[in-house]
């Protein structure tokens, strides 16, 4: 089920998700206003794509986390919101999701 952060507009702000099915995607919707977005996932590795369709298979198209690392993504001053999608190597993964402004 897709993680709507678009309301977001206090930074920095985390949030902590479960996910669903290994292998199917997790829509991440943000608004334009983070300037940064941090991917941690706990205990097993993740993938993150920057497109799909919520609930689906993962696509071709991904970079892998690995558990434990955070990774994160300069979103830039110019971006406008759109949507990210994770999903983790196990069922019932955690994620947590940190947006910062700068």
């Amino acid at each position: 089920m897709a993680e709507n952060l678009k309301t977001a507009n206090a930074f920095p702000y985390t949030k902590r998700i479960t996910l669903g099915t290994a292998g199917n995607v997790t829509e991440i919707q943000l608004s334009g206003q983070p300037t940064k977005i941090t991917f941690q996932f706990i205990t097993n590795n993740g993938k993150i794509a920057n497109e799909g369709t919520d609930g689906a298979a993962i696509g071709t198209d991904y970079f892998t986390v690995t558990a434990g690392s955070p990774f994160v993504y300069d979103l830039g001053v110019n971006y406008t919101g759109g949507s990210f999608y994770a999903t983790a190597a196990v069922d019932s993964t955690v994620l947590e999701i940190g947006l910062e402004r700068e």
